[in-house]
C-alpha cells in the first residue's frame, strides 16, 4: 500500500459500525500494527484509552453512546495523534478543537486511511 509503514505501532479504534471497524482492523494490521479495540462505545474507547499504550488513535465522531470528543480530549491532552474517521463531520469543524488531528471521511479506501495515519504520524513529530 504504502511506502511508508505503520509497522510497528498500537493504534486505538473507536468505531461503532461493525463492517467499517473490520475494514480498518485489516488495513491497519496489514500494514504492520497492532490495533487495540475496535471500541463501539465512548466508554469502552475511554477504558481502553486510561488502561492501553497506544501511538496513535483512529475515532469514529458518532459512537453507540454518542459523540467520541470527551475521549479524543484526553487523547489530544497527552499529545497521541488521531485521526478522525467520519461521515458526519466536515474537517473544519474540529480544526480549532483538534488543530493537529487529521480527517479521513467515510467512505475511505485503505490507502486513504493509511495516509491519514501516516499525516498525522507525521504532524505530531512536527509539532513535538
Amino acid at each position: 500500500m504504502s511506502i511508508e509503514t505503520l509497522k510497528g505501532l498500537r493504534v486505538l479504534v473507536a468505531e461503532d459500525e461493525a463492517l467499517v471497524a473490520m475494514d480498518i482492523t485489516d488495513t491497519v494490521e496489514f500494514e504492520g500494527a497492532e490495533v487495540i479495540g475496535p471500541f463501539a462505545t465512548s466508554r469502552e474507547a475511554r477504558v481502553a484509552v486510561d488502561g492501553s499504550c497506544f501511538d496513535i488513535a483512529i475515532l469514529d465522531v458518532r459512537l453507540e453512546d454518542g459523540d467520541v470528543f470527551p475521549v479524543a480530549d484526553v487523547i489530544r491532552d497527552r499529545e497521541i495523534p488521531i485521526v478522525f474517521h467520519s461521515g458526519h463531520l466536515d474537517p473544519a469543524q474540529i480544526s480549532n478543537r483538534y488543530p493537529n488531528a487529521c480527517f479521513c471521511s467515510k467512505p475511505s479506501t485503505p490507502e486513504g486511511l493509511v495516509n491519514a495515519l501516516l499525516a498525522a504520524r507525521q504532524e505530531a513529530e512536527t509539532a513535538g
